[in-house]
C-alpha cells in the first residue's frame, strides 16, 4: 500500500466531555461529531502529561518522559522525534503552532521541513503574501487560527503530489479563551450580563486564580460564562477542522490520509477547587479525545473503550509510514493492535516544580492559596487501568480510585486498601525502560516574544 499522508490535529486543552461525539449535550462540535462516524473513536484515551510540554514531548518521542523542563530539555536531545522518524521514511513535514511550548525555543522544530510558530509579534513575518491575501478576504475571522489553517492548506497543496506528507497543527482552546463574541453568544443565550461578561474577560486575561481566590469555589455565574467561552472556542476550531477536511476531499486525498484529532490535556473548571491545569493528573485534565480516520487502516464507525495512551500515536504512525525503527524500544504501542495488547495500564507523569519552572510550586501557592500544595509536592505518576487509577507521589502520598464508583476520584481508597496500593507500587517499579526523573538539563531559554506569549497563557508571571 502507498504510504498515507498524515494530518495530525492537536486541540490544546480540549476535554472529550465537551464534544458531542463523546456525549456532550451542547452542539459544540457538529463537524467532528459527523467525522467520528467514519472514524475510530477512542473513549478512554489518556494523555502522558498534565500540560503541554511533557505531554507533547512524550507523544513525539514514544516515551513517558519526566515532566520537568530540565528533564525534557535533557532527554529530548537524545531521542528521535516523530517528524524526524517520518522524514527518514520519505515524508515532507510541516508544523503550524500557536503555542510557545511548541516552538523553536523548545526544540520542537526538529525534523520539520517547514516550521511555523506564531505569536503576536511575528505572524506577518511568518506568512507568505498569498496567505495574507486570502485572509484579507475574511476579515471577521479570528486571525491566528485562520493563519494556521491557511498555512497548513498551502503546505499540503504544494507537496501532496510529490510524496507523502506529515502536517501537524497545534490549535488551541486554552485559556484565556479568545472567543469571538458571536461564538460565546451561541451558547450563552443572553444569560451573562454585560457587566459580568466584561469582568470575566478582565479576570481571565489577568489571572485565572481570581475565579477561586476568595472561597476556593467558582461561582455559578462565572463557571457558566467560562464554559460558554470554552464551548464557543471549540465550535470555532471545529469549523476550521471542517475546512481542512473539506480541502483534503477537494484535492482528492482524504481517503489516502490518516487524520488524527486529539488533545495534549484537558482543563479544570472548578472541580476539586482547581481551575485551568498543571496541578495533578485527575481525569478532567488527562482524559482526552482521540479520533482517527483512514478507511483502510481504522474501522469506520468504531468505538474503542479500552484504555490507550496518546503516546501510542508514535508507534502507530511510524509503522503506518513504513519507518525504519524497532517498536519494542518504545513504551508506545500500535493502536491497530490494541485488542491483543497485554498492557494493564497507561501512565501520566507530572511534577509540581521548583522555582523558575512551570508549574512553579510557590507561584501556584500564591495564586491558589486555598489549596494544600504539600499534597502534590514533587513528582507524581498516575497509573490508569480500565476501572481503577493509582497515583504515586515522590513525597509518599498515594491516591487510589475506583472509577466505576459514583464518587470516582472524590474518594481516595488508598488507606483502606494497603495491599492493593503495594501491588500497584510493584507494578509501577516493573515498568520496562521508564526514564527516571533527574535535574540534568537546563531550563529552556526563550526569546522575549515567546516569553510574552507564555505570560499571556499564564505560564509566567
Amino acid at each position: 500500500m502507498q504510504k498515507p499522508h498524515i494530518l495530525f490535529i492537536l486541540i490544546d486543552s480540549a476535554r472529550p466531555d465537551h464534544l458531542g461525539c463523546y456525549g456532550y449535550s451542547k452542539n459544540t462540535s457538529p463537524f467532528m461529531d459527523e467525522f467520528a462516524k467514519s472514524s475510530t473513536l477512542y473513549e478512554n484515551a489518556i494523555a502522558p502529561g498534565a500540560w503541554t510540554l511533557p505531554s507533547m514531548a512524550s507523544i513525539m518521542t514514544g516515551h513517558y518522559l519526566p515532566a520537568s523542563q530540565r528533564a525534557i530539555n535533557f532527554y529530548t536531545k537524545k531521542l528521535e522525534f516523530l517528524p524526524e522518524l517520518l522524514s527518514r521514511a520519505g515524508y515532507k513535514t510541516s508544523c503550524v503552532s500557536f503555542n510557545p511550548w511548541i516552538s523553536h525555543d523548545t526544540g520542537f522544530d526538529r525534523g520539520f521541513d517547514k516550521f511555523y510558530y506564531y505569536n503576536k509579534r511575528n505572524f506577518f513575518k511568518v506568512l507568505d503574501y498569498t496567505t495574507i491575501a486570502r485572509l484579507l478576504l475574511r476579515p471577521r475571522q479570528v486571525p491566528l487560527v485562520l493563519f494556521m489553517t491557511e498555512q497548513a492548506k498551502r503546505f499540503i497543496r504544494r507537496n501532496h503530489k510529490k510524496g507523502p506528507t506529515f502536517t501537524y497543527l497545534h490549535y488551541s482552546v486554552h485559556h484565556p479563551y479568545y472567543t469571538p463574541k458571536r461564538y460565546f453568544d451561541l451558547f450563552d443565550n443572553g444569560e451573562t450580563s454585560p457587566e459580568d461578561y466584561r469582568r470575566i474577560q478582565n479576570w481571565q486575561y489577568r489571572d485565572m486564580g481570581l475565579f477561586l481566590r476568595e472561597t476556593g469555589k467558582i461561582s455559578k455565574v462565572d463557571r457558566r460564562a467560562l464554559l460558554n467561552l470554552y464551548d464557543g472556542l471549540i465550535f470555532y476550531v471545529d469549523e476550521h477542522i471542517r475546512e481542512l477536511i473539506s480541502f483534503l476531499e477537494k484535492i482528492g486525498i482524504l481517503d489516502d490520509t490518516v487524520v488524527v484529532i486529539t488533545a495534549d490535556h484537558g482543563e479544570f473548571f472548578g472541580e476539586y477547587g482547581f481551575i485551568s491545569h498543571g496541578f495533578c493528573a485527575l481525569e478532567e485534565v488527562v482524559r482526552v479525545p482521540l479520533i482517527i480516520r483512514h478507511p483502510r487502516l481504522f474501522p469506520p464507525g468504531t468505538k474503542v473503550d479500552k484504555v490507550v495512551s496518546t503516546i501510542d500515536l508514535f508507534t502507530s504512525l511510524g509503522k503506518m509510514a513504513g519507518a525504519d525503527f524497532d517498536p519494542r524500544r518504545f513504551q508506545s504501542e500500535d493502536l491497530r493492535e490494541i485488542d491483543i495488547s497485554k498492557r494493564e495500564f497507561v501512565l501520566t507523569r507530572h511534577i509540581i516544580a521548583a522555582k523558575g519552572e512551570f508549574p512553579d510550586r510557590e507561584a501556584l501557592k500564591k495564586k491558589f492559596s486555598h489549596l494544600d500544595f504539600d499534597r502534590y509536592e514533587g513528582e507524581q505518576i498516575a497509573m490508569r487501568g480500565e476501572n481503577w487509577k493509582f497515583i504515586w507521589f515522590a513525597n509518599g502520598n498515594r491516591l487510589l480510585f475506583d472509577l466505576t464508583s459514583p464518587r470516582g476520584e472524590r474518594e481516595n481508597l488508598a488507606e483502606k486498601n494497603p495491599e492493593t496500593v503495594r501491588g500497584y507500587e510493584e507494578k509501577l517499579e516493573s515498568v520496562s525502560g521508564l526514564i527516571k526523573y533527574d535535574e540534568s538539563g537546563e531550563i529552556f531559554e526563550f526569546e522575549e516574544a515567546t516569553k510574552d506569549h507564555l505570560r499571556a497563557l499564564g505560564y509566567l508571571d
